[in-house]
């Protein structure tokens, strides 16, 4: 059986911003608020190396229902409002 291991980083991240992050939705968002998730999930999502030198790529997020906050600090735009913790999960690469 093979396992594969996984390293989780959260973030918080506003409600705003969620029905996009998970369902593509963009309806509800001007476009330079798109544009705006689009660049902070590129640089959250992007692959890295640890220490070790292993490669580690993005494989799914998972936002945490329970963890809803009306008013704390926004990773996205760094502004305060409501928002939820959304896990990030890497895996790693060959």
């Amino acid at each position: 059986m093979t396992r594969i291991v996984f390293e989780e980083i959260k973030h918080t991240v506003g409600a705003w911003a969620l029905p996009y992050l998970v369902n593509g939705d963009a309806s509800g968002l001007e476009d330079s608020e798109q544009n705006q998730i689009d660049e902070w999930l590129e640089v959250a999502t992007a692959s890295w190396r640890d220490a070790d030198d292993n490669l580690w790529v993005f494989a799914h997020e998972s936002v945490d229902t329970d963890s809803h906050d009306e008013f704390a600090r926004d990773d996205i735009t760094n502004l305060y409002g409501s928002v939820y913790t959304v896990s990030m999960m890497f895996k790693k690469g060959n």
